[in-house]
C-alpha cells in the first residue's frame, strides 16, 4: 500500500494531478479515432492502475496496452477489435493474451488466497486481480450515475469535469483515504462469503443498514442473490472491480441493487472495504502513510440516509459533510472534517 502511495505522488508530480476514476484524460483525449476528438473504444473503463503502471515498475505492460490504443486510434477506417477490454480475458484478435490478465503482484494482498489466477489455463487467462478499492467517497451510487458529480472521494469520473489535486484536498492529506484493501471473490461463481462477493440487496434510495443487513452467520450472505466480481479486474474502474464505498465500516457485506440487475453500469452498488486480517482493513492516506482501520471504527448510524436530517432527496443527493463518523469523513476530501483516527 505504502507502493501505491508513492505512486499516486509521482503520478501527480508528472501530472500535476490525481488520476482519475474512469475516463481519465490520458486515455480520452491522447487516442482519438484517426482525424477525429473522438476517443477510441473501452478506455473510458480503464481504471487508476492502469495510469499506475509506470509507477510501480510496469512500463512495459503500459507500453503494450499503450500500443494497441495507439495503433487503434491510428487506424483508417477505424476498429476496436484488437482495443484491450478491461473486462475480458483470454487472447486478443492478434493472438496474444489481454494485457489486463497480467498479474501485478503491487497490486496483491498476499493474505488473499482468491487474487490469484496464474493457475487456469494458458489459452482463456482470467482477468488480473486488485486488493486495494480506490476511495469514491461516503455514499452507495452506480459506476455511471450523473450523480457523481457530488465527486465525494477523491477519485472521480473525469468526465464529470475538473481534475483532483493535493491542494483541492482541504480536509488534510493525513486524514483522507487513497486506497482500503478489498477482498477479492472467489472465481468460481460460488461465492457466498459477505466479505468477498457481492450479494443483492433492496439499497436503491436507502440507508447502509439495507446492505449490512446482508450480513449472515459464519461469514456467509444472508440471502440474496451473489454475484462474483469484487476485486476481479484490476484495469475496470466499475464499482466492484476496483473502489471502495465508505458507507459501511470495514468487513461490511458489499451490495448491489436487486432491482436493476447484475450491470456493472446501470447498478447501484455498495462495495465495502474488506480483508483477511483479523479485525480490520488496511487503507493509505493521501499522504502516503499505512494505518490499519478496526472493523469497530465510528460509522455514525448507518440506519439513517447519509446526510440525515438534512438531506431531503435520496444519500447520494448529499453534498455537505459526512454524516457516517470517522470513517465517512475520512473518505471525502474537502468536506470540512479534520476527524482522524
Amino acid at each position: 500500500m505504502k507502493q501505491l502511495g508513492l505512486a499516486v505522488h509521482n503520478f501527480e508530480s508528472s501530472n500535476k494531478r490525481l488520476p482519475n476514476q474512469m475516463n481519465d484524460e490520458f486515455w480520452i483525449r491522447g487516442f482519438c479515432q484517426s482525424g477525429t476528438k473522438n476517443r477510441i473504444d473501452v478506455v473510458d473503463t480503464y481504471s487508476v492502475f492502469t495510469l499506475l503502471l509506470p509507477y510501480v515498475e510496469q512500463t512495459a505492460l503500459m507500453d503494450v496496452i499503450t500500443g494497441y490504443c495507439q495503433q487503434a486510434a491510428n487506424a483508417n477506417p477505424y476498429t476496436w477489435y484488437n482495443i484491450p477490454l478491461s473486462w475480458a480475458g483470454g487472447k486478443m484478435d492478434d493472438g496474444k493474451d489481454n494485457p489486463f490478465t497480467t498479474i501485478v503482484e503491487a497490486y496483491l494482498c498476499p493474505s488473499d488466497g482468491n487474487n490469484q489466477t496464474h493457475n487456469i489455463n494458458p489459452d482463456n487467462k482470467y482477468s488480473g486481480c486488485c486488493n486495494y478499492g480506490c476511495n469514491r467517497g461516503d455514499f452507495m451510487i452506480g459506476s455511471t450515475w450523473g450523480e457523481n458529480k457530488n465527486k465525494r472521494g477523491v477519485f472521480f469520473d473525469g468526465s464529470i469535469g475538473g481534475r483532483m489535486t493535493l491542494s483541492a484536498i482541504t480536509d488534510g492529506t493525513s486524514n483522507t483515504t487513497l486506497f482500503a484493501e478489498i477482498n477479492c471473490s472467489d472465481n468460481s461463481g460460488d461465492d457466498v462469503f459477505y466479505k468477498t462477493t457481492v450479494v443483492s440487496a433492496a439499497i436503491h434510495g436507502q440507508p447502509s443498514a439495507a446492505c449490512m443487513a446482508m450480513r449472515g452467520e459464519n461469514g456467509m450472505v444472508n440471502g440474496g442473490t451473489t454475484w462474483a466480481i469484487k476485486g476481479r479486474r484490476w484495469a475496470d474502474a466499475r464499482a466492484a472491480y476496483t473502489n471502495y464505498h465508505a458507507a459501511l465500516p470495514p468487513n461490511s457485506p458489499s451490495c448491489y441493487g436487486e432491482n436493476y440487475g447484475q450491470n456493472e453500469n446501470s447498478t447501484c452498488m455498495c462495495v465495502s472495504a474488506s480483508s483477511n486480517h483479523s479485525g480490520g482493513v488496511n487503507v493509505c492516506m493521501v499522504d502516503g502513510s499505512v494505518r490499519f482501520v478496526s472493523e469497530t471504527v465510528d460509522c455514525g448510524d448507518i440506519a439513517n440516509i447519509l446526510g440525515y436530517p438534512n438531506n431531503g432527496g435520496e444519500g447520494h443527493h448529499w453534498k455537505g459533510p459526512s454524516t457516517l463518523g470517522v470513517w465517512g469523513a475520512m473518505a471525502t476530501p474537502k468536506q470540512k472534517e479534520t476527524v482522524s483516527l
